[in-house]
């Protein structure tokens, strides 16, 4: 299996916000409630704002991921997958070439996951991350990478490109 990245283009938001409302609906509509405006609304500016990037197993969509990239730091906003897919390594796969990737560059990676979403808590736990702050609806993780990563700072370019990957799964 070959799973491969690519930026998203504007006709990739539809699918896309599929993904999202599907993976995160049950967990919002359990701490706020679900207000489809704005969602919509929040979600589109999360795309203009954020580096978006289309998931595909052998050519077919099967998840998306969300990075805010800055001088300083990277925050992995979103890493989902559609259900068919899941617990099939892809998303540690993912995760481990992100992390690469900020690593290298001296920046530390940050995440935040839904308190009531203990599925991808374990997830993130399994792969290294752990819990470095919490307040009522998220934990902040961390991964011992990231130490490493504040440590060296120094600043190799990140492009949005940076992160489109090829991988053999």
């Amino acid at each position: 299996m070959k799973i491969t990245t690519r930026l998203a283009c504007t006709t990739d938001q539809d699918t896309i916000w599929t993904l999202y409302e599907s993976a995160l609906r049950a967990h919002i509509e359990s701490i706020w409630g679900w207000d489809r405006v704005w969602q919509r609304d929040d979600f589109n500016k999360a795309f203009a704002a954020s580096a978006s990037y289309i998931v595909e197993l052998d050519t077919q969509v099967c998840g998306y991921i969300q990075l805010d990239i800055d001088d300083t730091d990277v925050h992995l906003r979103m890493l989902v997958l559609t259900p068919t897919v899941r617990s099939m390594g892809i998303g540690a796969a993912l995760l481990k070439k992100i992390l690469q990737r900020t690593h290298r560059s001296g920046r530390p990676l940050h995440l935040r996951v839904f308190r009531v979403n203990g599925e991808a808590k374990r997830f993130y736990e399994r792969e290294g991350w752990v819990v470095e702050a919490a307040d009522d609806a998220f934990f902040t993780m961390t991964h011992p990478l990231n130490e490493a990563a504040g440590l060296r700072r120094f600043t190799a370019a990140l492009f949005p490109e940076s992160f489109e990957v090829s991988i053999d799964v």
